[in-house]
């Protein structure tokens, strides 16, 4: 790590043995409160057996390693790199995709204090150039910045790694992909920190009719209103009251009231956020796509 001052190499080290060292992520207890594409759940997953290669051929200084648990039972399968320095590591599959067609390609990824990519490249079946299709969510801070960093602004962006975001984008392949093939990677993208990702997905929506949203509330915590809005702007698309507060519910709101395709041709995408309003007043915010996704570097 040559360049590295002392509390430079102090930091990296102690995130290098938080990441040997942290328990296996776990699901918790069932509950859990999510909004995603219909299809995401009920179509064709082409990555649903896909086999994952650690990162190889990226910077030397990472943790990689298989877990259990994620956003639906502790028994998913769940994959995770650490990044020691700011540099890029990446797991990596290879599924195959069709000339012409337009897939979902996405995952519910737990950030701890990291940037992350999910990328898709390879390279055009006519025109041989190279295809980069890329989707990027940023939080955290680099490690050798926290002395400079109070606890509470530390916190803020780093955000809370418990929780599952969802991470999607379109995929469009005109000529097709050389050999029939692209690479799908996920990890930590110019940064320190942790990214985890589970129930990877790749689904063909060209001829899908169901561009719905599902909305997935479950737990210990009454609730007693849902409201799905349209993201950056805040109109409320659909809403759901109780006449007693409720502890689960799942339904779906039709494609007409919230398209899961929304803001999927802008560089930032702005897709749609869940509004939780439990019994006690307090609330719970999550997005879909993940808030502030983007399609480009920003």
């Amino acid at each position: 790590m040559r360049g590295m001052n002392a509390g430079m190499m102090m930091a990296v080290t102690a995130l290098f043995a938080a990441a040997l060292a942290s328990p296996q992520i776990r699901a918790e207890g069932g509950r859990r409160v999510l909004l995603y594409p219909t299809v995401a759940r009920t179509g064709s997953n082409i990555l649903a057996n896909a086999s994952w290669s650690q990162p190889n051929g990226d910077t030397p200084h990472f943790a990689a390693r298989t877990l259990k648990g994620g956003p639906f039972s502790d028994a998913a399968d769940a994959w995770s790199v650490t990044l020691l320095a700011p540099d890029g590591a990446y797991w990596r599959a290879y599924p195959a995709v069709e000339k012409g067609r337009t897939y979902l390609y996405g995952a519910w990824v737990r950030i701890d204090n990291a940037n992350i990519l999910l990328r898709s490249y390879g390279t055009d079946g006519g025109t041989g150039k190279p295809l980069d299709q890329r989707l990027y969510c940023y939080g955290g801070f680099n490690a050798y910045l926290r002395p400079y960093l109070s606890e509470r602004m530390a916190k803020k962006l780093a955000g809370d790694p418990g929780e599952w975001k969802l991470c999607y984008r379109l995929l469009s392949f005109p000529n097709g992909v050389k050999g029939g093939r692209f690479c799908a990677a996920m990890g930590v993208y110019l940064s320190t920190g942790t990214m985890t990702f589970s129930e990877p997905f790749l689904i063909d929506v060209t001829d899908a009719a169901d561009r719905s949203l599902t909305v997935d509330v479950s737990g210990d915590r009454p609730f007693r209103r849902l409201a799905v809005v349209a993201t950056g702007l805040g109109d409320i698309m659909w809403s759901k009251d109780f006449a007693e507060p409720v502890t689960s519910f799942k339904g779906t709101v039709p494609a007409d009231r919230a398209d899961f395709a929304r803001g999927q041709d802008a560089a930032v995408i702005e897709g749609h956020t869940l509004e939780v309003t439990y019994a006690d007043g307090t609330s719970a915010i999550v997005h879909s796509p993940q808030e502030k996704t983007f399609a480009k570097r920003m």
